[in-house]
């Protein structure tokens, strides 16, 4: 039996996928088809307009305000690592991005010479990453890789990229169109259940991976991109989402929330993928666009402002996420091998399958397309 918000769910997929049809050729929103899809992944996207006005005018609003609320993360604009940038603003504002550099490199040759023979304190740790971060960054702006032309995608991913590995400690980062597993294994269900559909998993950007299993990805675009687009990339990235959720519903996993993000140039939203009642939900983690910075007003404005709060917290999250995920795979790869086991030894025999009628011409079957002809001599010997 259908739940109420299945239901509206449903509708709203639908309505999406007849506007689609009603629009002309050279007109189609693709959007339309997008978020057709998403809802028909039972998911509601508190991102999209479209689904929020259906719940809306399905009497459901109290439901899309419950989904924003439950997806916001307390907390997650603030973080240790701003109270190391702030400590940088004056010098920026006083003496430029140059002599920022070299204050940043010489303060990090003070902590690691004092620590040349330890591992770094966990306070100190993230001064030394906040000031590899920034020494990037001021790098990145003196002497900008892309001069004037506009960056690829490839581009904006690598300085992304670069500031990720920097907070990371477990996390792996898989780069350059990867496959992602867990939609291979939602393919492959499709495939069972409608015939002939491709099993080859989804390209991603970049895949978060926590000991072999995939916890996040993030997907990027260049800055000159339009909104359809951006809005188009958001939907697939959901769909991706919740391929890995189902994952790890799968293996038995208790967090079954996916942190995910969408890049634009060097803009990103970060948001989440989690359950919500009956349904799965998709809402913004935080209201700020992370921004990184190009020039040394943007710079100023990140050593103000949240966007490495988010980033750090976005990373540390799928660090605390990860060791429970990997439990419960190993739990659950132990309880397949002892149901393979159980089934081996208590099982019942496999029975060889009746022959399957097929219709063979001429009756031939397991020789050369030739036909035989018997003659007279044949039977006599």
């Amino acid at each position: 039996m259908m739940l109420p918000v299945h239901a509206v769910l449903f509708d709203h997929a639908v309505k999406s996928l007849q506007a689609y049809e009603a629009q002309p050729p050279k007109e189609k929103d693709i959007v339309l088809l997008k978020d057709a899809q998403v809802a028909m992944s039972c998911v509601l996207n508190t991102m999209s307009e479209r689904a929020c006005e259906h719940f809306s005018q399905s009497k459901k609003e109290v439901l899309v305000e419950d989904a924003k609320s439950l997806s916001i993360i307390a907390d997650f604009e603030d973080h240790p690592s701003l109270q190391f940038l702030q400590n940088y603003i004056g010098i920026l504002r006083e003496k430029g991005v140059i002599y920022l550099k070299k204050k940043v490199v010489a303060d990090r040759g003070i902590i690691n010479g004092k620590y040349l023979d330890e591992v770094l304190p966990d306070n100190v740790s993230i001064e030394d990453k906040v000031l590899k971060i920034l020494e990037y960054l001021c790098g990145f702006i003196i002497h900008p890789p892309f001069l004037t032309s506009s960056p690829s995608e490839n581009d904006c991913l690598h300085v992304w990229v670069s500031i990720f590995e920097v907070i990371a400690d477990r996390i792996s980062l898989h780069t350059g169109e990867k496959a992602l597993k867990a939609s291979k294994i939602m393919r492959k269900m499709q495939s069972d259940e409608y015939g002939d559909i491709s099993e080859t998993g989804r390209k991603v950007d970049c895949l978060f991976v926590f000991d072999g299993i995939e916890i996040s990805n993030i997907e990027f675009k260049s800055p000159e991109i339009c909104d359809k687009e951006l809005a188009i990339q958001n939907r697939k990235n959901i769909r991706l989402a919740r391929c890995i959720q189902e994952f790890h519903v799968e293996i038995g996993a208790s967090d079954f929330s996916v942190l995910m993000a969408d890049i634009f140039g060097f803009s990103g939203i970060f948001y989440q993928v989690k359950p919500m009642g009956d349904i799965a939900i998709a809402g913004k983690t935080t209201s700020t666009v992370v921004q990184i910075p190009r020039t040394a007003g943007e710079l100023e404005d990140f050593l103000e402002g949240s966007s490495l709060a988010i980033i750090w917290n976005f990373i540390s999250s799928l660090e605390k996420q990860g060791p429970c995920i990997v439990r419960a795979k190993e739990r659950f790869d132990a309880m397949q091998v002892r149901k393979k086991l159980a089934h081996a030894i208590t099982g019942p025999r496999q029975h060889t399958p009746p022959p399957v009628n097929r219709a063979f011409r001429n009756n031939v079957t397991l020789t050369p397309s030739k036909k035989r002809t018997w003659t007279m001599s044949d039977v006599k010997s």
